[in-house]
C-alpha cells in the first residue's frame, strides 16, 4: 500500500489481523510490526494500534523460496 491514502475503513484492530492470519493473539501482530512487516496507524483519540487490511492480506500471498540449487 505504498503512496496510497490509508483510509479509516482500510484499517483493522490487531485483533483481527490475527484472526485473519490464524495468529495465536494480538501480540503476535505486533511482532510482525516491530520486524517491519506490517505498519502501525493510530486514529484520533484511540489508544489501540490498527493496521491496514490489505497489508495483512499481503501477507496471506505465497511467496517463492528458493533454497540455493535445485
Amino acid at each position: 500500500m505504498t503512496n496510497q491514502v490509508i483510509k479509516k475503513a482500510d484499517l483493522i484492530t490487531l485483533t483481527e489481523a490475527a484472526e485473519l492470519l490464524e495468529l495465536s493473539s494480538f501480540r503476535r501482530v505486533n511482532l510482525l510490526i516491530k520486524k517491519g512487516k506490517l505498519k502501525a496507524y493510530k486514529l484520533g483519540h484511540y489508544e489501540k494500534k490498527f493496521v491496514a487490511r490489505q497489508e495483512v492480506m499481503d501477507l496471506l500471498i505465497p511467496q517463492e523460496v528458493s533454497y540455493g540449487n535445485s
